[in-house]
């Protein structure tokens, strides 16, 4: 959990299987970049948007003409210790065409 280089690499095996194989599109599932968890270390690894895993997974979008979707924990600079349930649509030309915050959370 919140090793978000090892998850990034993961992604970059499943862009590259899904684009050989004629994707179009590639989905991640909820929390992907840095893990489904609420553990306070790994909320501490909240990204914005523009941050440098949502930019890895626009590199690997435009590398091999595929739109990703990915979930992640953005940062929420108001209440830091509340970051948003986000999901990140990079379109295939690697542009960040997205940002998704969930909004029926628990609590």
């Amino acid at each position: 959990m919140g090793d978000k280089a090892a998850n990034l690499r993961l992604a970059a095996r499943w862009v590259r299987f899904a684009a050989a194989r004629g994707a179009d599109l590639v989905g991640f599932p909820e929390c992907f970049v840095q893990g489904y968890t609420i553990r306070r270390e790994v909320l501490a690894t909240a990204e914005e948007p523009d941050g440098p895993t949502i930019r890895g997974l626009s590199a690997l979008a435009r590398s091999f003409t595929v739109a990703i979707v990915a979930g992640f924990i953005e940062q929420n600079q108001e209440h830091p210790a509340r970051p948003f349930n986000s999901a990140a649509h990079n379109d295939r030309g690697g542009r960040v065409a997205g940002v998704y915050r969930k909004t029926h959370l628990f609590r």
